[in-house]
């Protein structure tokens, strides 16, 4: 494996590990999908994301 392809893959895992982290940091449900949206916007490098939630019909 090539010396880029190992820190490619060593600064992923990195970032990864900070976002599991900033997930794991709240037990706050409206936090948890504001850290979800905001990583999925940057890791796809758009310039915003959304998350819808649809109650399932079975829950009433």
């Amino acid at each position: 494996m090539a010396l880029d392809e190992t820190r490619r893959l060593a600064e992923r895992e990195k970032r990864a590990a900070e976002i599991t982290s900033r997930i794991h940091s709240t037990t706050d449900v409206k936090k948890l999908l504001q850290i979800a949206t905001e990583e999925l916007r940057r890791s796809t490098g758009s310039a915003r994301a959304v998350v819808k939630l649809n109650r399932d019909k079975s829950d009433s």
